[in-house]
């Protein structure tokens, strides 16, 4: 096996929908007891809420422009790194928010997600560990903060605009975020502004449940008392824990992305697309 690696070797494998910086083995471990909250994307090598981990690695963290509910990135840097000639690497999860701070790619906003240099917050993180030391890697400890993001001094956008007032920021208090509140809202939330999932899987995977009982659901309990398993598994459709599909094909499930598109630095000015258009116009708008 080679035993080193150029980082610009890994760079020029992913093109501009790509984000990539490196991350040293001892902020692999400083991320690895960086507990995370839902451990709901596991892929590859865990490294996350344990409290001794083995094989800590030199790593590269991928920031892939793209929405929430598609985490297809997970298989598209395996293919291209399946297909680079590079041995000695394999996927990797740790707490990705963290992992990105250290490797200087994006930082720390008050709605608790990160915000990417390169693409705001519409995106999506993973990584790559590799055994062959990492060579020549660009240094961004200018561009690393473990801090708030300056823009967010003075401001409460996404505070004000969470619609499931999830996002909890007093300065006499410790932040924190309601993540209950937050994920029964992308669900069940009833805003005739903002659309959730489960009328979109009412609509169009189970549309024989009667709209009533629908409407009656608004927290995950509720949904496992009122229709049991919450399955993508009629008219076509399918769910594998990262992607949902319709015939085999990559769909957009369309739910709350208000404290993301509200913020004045949100790149989309207050106007998030819930129609689903097309996600490759989508895409330009936010490289532009």
């Amino acid at each position: 096996m080679q035993e080193t690696v150029d980082f610009e070797d890994i760079r020029k494998l992913f093109d501009d929908t790509w984000d990539v910086g490196y991350l040293s083995p001892e902020h692999l471990l400083q991320c690895a007891h960086s507990p995370v909250k839902n451990k709901f994307h596991v892929y590859g090598a865990d490294y996350t809420n344990n409290t001794h981990f083995k094989n800590l690695f030199n790593s590269i963290v991928l920031v892939k422009t793209g929405h929430t509910w598609d985490y297809s990135h997970y298989d598209q840097a395996k293919d291209i790194m399946s297909n680079s000639g590079i041995v000695g690497w394999y996927p990797s999860y740790t707490n990705y928010k963290q992992a990105a701070i250290h490797a200087g790619l994006g930082v720390r906003a008050k709605n608790s997600l990160v915000y990417s240099f390169k693409f705001g917050f519409d995106c999506h993180v993973c990584m790559i560990s590799f055994q062959p030391t990492i060579v020549n890697y660009p240094d961004r400890s200018k561009k690393r903060n473990y801090g708030l993001w300056k823009h967010c001094e003075g401001c409460d956008d996404c505070i004000v605009n969470c619609p499931a007032k999830a996002i909890h920021y007093d300065e006499k208090e410790p932040p924190w975020i309601d993540s209950g509140a937050c994920e029964n809202f992308i669900f069940f939330g009833k805003d005739e502004n903002v659309p959730n999932v489960i009328n979109y899987w009412h609509k169009n995977v189970h549309p024989e449940i009667p709209q009533q009982v629908i409407d009656n659901i608004k927290t995950v309990k509720d949904m496992k008392d009122a229709i049991g398993e919450f399955k993508w598994d009629t008219n076509g459709y399918s769910y594998d824990g990262n992607v949902t599909r319709k015939d085999g094909e990559i769909v957009y499930v369309p739910h709350c992305r208000e404290c993301t598109s509200q913020p004045r630095c949100s790149k989309w000015e207050g106007k998030y697309p819930y129609d689903g258009s097309d996600p490759k116009e989508q895409m330009i708008r936010i490289i532009e």
